[in-house]
């Protein structure tokens, strides 16, 4: 009975704890974590109404999307494309993830239109099937404890350069 109750909490332990664990470990958005902020459009063309409506409003304050450290992926067809604040897209930069990859991550079908916010620490901070405002994004990103504390850290910076 006893190596019973030990096998049984070793798994119960694998399953809550280790799965999780592995999970972080395998996101697609690995190569951001703890730098960037991520915008995930899905859409099923670039021409798409949601996603040129989507693009237009971030494209209203790419200042805003640099201050907070957001970078934008956004996944049309078979198609995956990293965007800076200013809409342009990196140069060079090779992402090795599908769209089926990251569709499949997020649970979104094909085709169809979704916007995610991913923090820094790479958790799904909120999901839409409607486009998302600057002012609702830059709000669920201020309400961020990691982004509170960058702003104190900038007001810190400001006062010791004067």
């Amino acid at each position: 009975m006893g190596s019973y109750r030990v096998i049984t909490i070793i798994a119960v332990f694998s399953f809550f704890v280790l799965q999780p664990l592995k999970d972080a470990l395998a996101s697609p958005f690995n190569p951001w974590i703890w730098s960037n902020r991520l915008v995930v459009i899905f859409d099923e063309t670039n021409h798409s109404p949601g996603y040129v409506s989507q693009l237009s409003a971030l494209g209203d304050d790419p200042e805003g999307l640099e201050e907070r450290d957001v970078r934008i992926i956004s996944v049309f067809g078979d198609e995956v494309s990293i965007l800076k604040p200013n809409l342009r897209a990196y140069s060079g930069l090779r992402y090795n993830t599908s769209a089926a990859a990251l569709r499949r991550h997020l649970n979104v079908p094909y085709g169809d239109f979704s916007v995610f916010l991913i923090s820094k620490d790479g958790v799904v901070r909120h999901q839409s099937k409607r486009t998302l405002s600057n002012d609702a994004l830059f709000s669920k990103i201020d309400e961020m404890p990691m982004r509170k504390e960058e702003i104190v850290q900038r007001k810190i910076n400001e006062l010791s350069s004067n």
